[in-house]
C-alpha cells in the first residue's frame, strides 16, 4: 500500500462514521473525529498499529445497507428531525396566521330594493373600514408597485355588474415602500356596483357575491395581496 502524503490538519476532512467490522467486534469504533489524510469524500483508509501483525485477506467496504442496524437507526433520527421541523413550521404557520394583521374590514349591503320590469336590480355599496396607520390601494393604482385594489362579481352569480364602479378619487402620496407615487385611501371608502339580474334565478332568496383583492400598508410595512370575498343576501319577489 503506497504511503499518503502528509496533510495539513486544517485539510483534513471530518469523519461522521468510521467503523470496521469483524467477528469479535461486530461495528466496533475505531476512529472518529477529523483525519488529515482524507481531504475528498469517496475514500477509504484501514489503520493498524506499527508493531502488529495484521492480513486483511478478506476486507470488504460496503456502504450501510437499508438492512442494517446502523441504516434503520440513522433513517429513524432523521425522520425525527423531519417531523419535529414540520411541526414547528405547522405551529409557526398557524401562530403568524393569528397573529397576523386585518387593517381593512369590508362591509357589503344593497343601497336599492329590486323594481318589477326593470333592468337594474340595485346598488350594492362595498365599504372598506381601514386601521389608522394604514391605507388601501386604489382600483386605479398604476403597475410597477403595490396591488390595485380589484372587484369582481363571479360569472355564475345571479346579479352582474351594469356599469363602472363608482368610487371616490384617491389621495397621491410618495411611498417609500416600493419607491414610487401611490394611490391610495385612508380611514375608509366605498364603493358603489350598479347591479343587474344574471344568469342564476330572479326569484326567492339570492346571495350577491362580492370578491374583492387588496393590498394595505403602513408606511413601513406591506402586507401581501389577498382575496375576501363579501356576501349579502338579496331577495326577490318578482
Amino acid at each position: 500500500m503506497t504511503p499518503a502524503a502528509p496533510h495539513s490538519q486544517e485539510r483534513g476532512f471530518p469523519l461522521e462514521w468510521l467503523r470496521l467490522s469483524r467477528a469479535n467486534h461486530p461495528g466496533a469504533v475505531f476512529r472518529s473525529g477529523r483525519e488529515p489524510l482524507f481531504t475528498t469524500v469517496g475514500r477509504l483508509g484501514v489503520w493498524t498499529k506499527a508493531d502488529s501483525q495484521t492480513l486483511f485477506d478478506d476486507l470488504v467496504a460496503r456502504p450501510l445497507g437499508s438492512g442494517s442496524r446502523e441504516a434503520g437507526a440513522l433513517m429513524m433520527e432523521r425522520g425525527r428531525r423531519i417531523l419535529i421541523s414540520l411541526l414547528l413550521a405547522v405551529n409557526a404557520a398557524a401562530s403568524a396566521q393569528q397573529t397576523r394583521p386585518q387593517p381593512v374590514t369590508w362591509f357589503l349591503s344593497l343601497s336599492a330594493v329590486p323594481q318589477a320590469g326593470a333592468g337594474l336590480v340595485g346598488v350594492a355599496e362595498l365599504r372598506a373600514r381601514i386601521d389608522a396607520g394604514w391605507h388601501l390601494y386604489s382600483m386605479t393604482q398604476p403597475p410597477g408597485g403595490p396591488r390595485a385594489t380589484r372587484i369582481e362579481i363571479p360569472s355564475d352569480s345571479p346579479f352582474r355588474l351594469a356599469g363602472p364602479i363608482q368610487r371616490p378619487a384617491p389621495d397621491t402620496i410618495p411611498d417609500a415602500n416600493f419607491g414610487i407615487m401611490s394611490e391610495v385611501h385612508d380611514d375608509s371608502v366605498t364603493f358603489r356596483l350598479p347591479l343587474a339580474s344574471g344568469p342564476g334565478p330572479r326569484r326567492g332568496t339570492n346571495r350577491l357575491v362580492v370578491a374583492v383583492t387588496w393590498q394595505a400598508c403602513t408606511s413601513r410595512l406591506c402586507l401581501l395581496p389577498r382575496t375576501d370575498s363579501v356576501t349579502v343576501t338579496v331577495r326577490r319577489t318578482r
